[in-house]
């Protein structure tokens, strides 16, 4: 449901939860930095920057902001999913950590009843957006196959997420320190705007370009296009307007316009950088319903792969 649908709706039409929450006024503010426009993925040379300026041996960004890009990055999971994770969520098997997403789960993210993303009439109110992404699991490594030099890089996801929440391996005989789940403001959760915003702080920092990102937007989006009364088509918003501009962070930083979603689509993208996708196993962590949506992603990675094509994405 769209936000300009809620505010039009008579409240007699709006879920209840909708109604009278105090979290009511945060949810449309939240709403307006989801990300309105479609996915776009980074480039395989802004992922290798990031993915370097990530790294936790150097201590680049807030442990919290790191954490949450960190994780979007390296697993593909939804905003919503990641401000609803909990350390109870992780698992090892045969030393390898994992995470794995629940069909449904508790709201933790308040201490009474439940965030606005959540349905109340549910005894465990939280489900991921599609049924094919609750039960799936993720490998959170420390490493990943860096395809524009064809070798393995350190990525530190399985080492920050050992530091950040409180997880230990069970041949550990240390008692685990850290969060139950990602924190903002010293509470438990985090919503979807504010991820977006350390995204971009956090994409700023790693010197990711706020031009080459518009380029790259400019590049793959499409206008929205209508048809009017008579039939004919009409552009209702074109693609400048839908590329938004977020000026500059507090060191004079330009901030790049990059969402939750465009790192889940980096994410399926990197999945596809391969001669033959194996759609079913690339399925299993995305939790997409049917291959034909991991088409674009394939689109994507070929381009990067072809010399001509891959020069239009800077």
């Amino acid at each position: 449901m769209s936000l300009e649908t809620i505010l039009l709706l008579p409240v007699f039409d709006l879920p209840y939860h909708y109604i009278c929450s105090p979290n009511t006024i945060l949810f449309y503010i939240n709403y307006i930095d989801m990300g309105s426009r479609t996915a776009i993925p980074l480039h395989w040379s802004r992922q290798r920057i990031l993915t370097d300026h990530l790294d936790p041996r150097k201590n680049n960004v807030d442990q919290h902001k790191g954490t949450a890009t960190h994780l979007l990055l390296g697993t593909g999971i939804r905003n919503d999913t990641l401000g609803h994770l909990h350390t109870e969520w992780f698992l090892f098997e045969q030393g390898e950590l994992y995470l794995q997403v629940p069909s449904e789960d508790e709201c933790r993210k308040k201490d009474e009843g439940v965030c606005s993303q959540c349905n109340p009439d549910e005894r465990k109110p939280y489900y991921p957006k599609t049924p094919a992404g609750g039960g799936r699991k993720i490998h959170v490594g420390n490493y990943y196959y860096d395809y524009s030099s064809s070798e393995q890089r350190y990525f530190g996801l399985r080492d920050r997420v050992e530091s950040y929440f409180s997880i230990s391996p069970p041949d550990s005989d240390e008692p685990a320190i850290g969060f139950d789940m990602i924190q903002a403001n010293g509470n438990n959760g985090v919503s979807h705007g504010t991820v977006n915003r350390w995204i971009r702080d956090v994409c700023a920092s790693a010197g990711i370009s706020k031009r080459e990102r518009e380029n790259r937007l400019n590049e793959e989006l499409e206008p929205d296009v209508e048809k009017d009364e008579n039939g004919e088509k009409v552009i209702t918003r074109t693609v400048g307007e839908k590329i938004a501009d977020h000026g500059t962070d507090n060191q004079g930083r330009p901030i790049p316009d990059v969402f939750a979603h465009d790192l889940r689509a980096t994410f399926c993208t990197h999945l596809c950088r391969t001669q033959n996708p194996n759609y079913s196993k690339i399925m299993s962590k995305t939790g997409h319903k049917n291959e034909e949506t991991l088409y674009k992603y394939v689109g994507f990675a070929s381009g990067e792969l072809n010399p001509e094509e891959d020069k239009k994405m800077f």
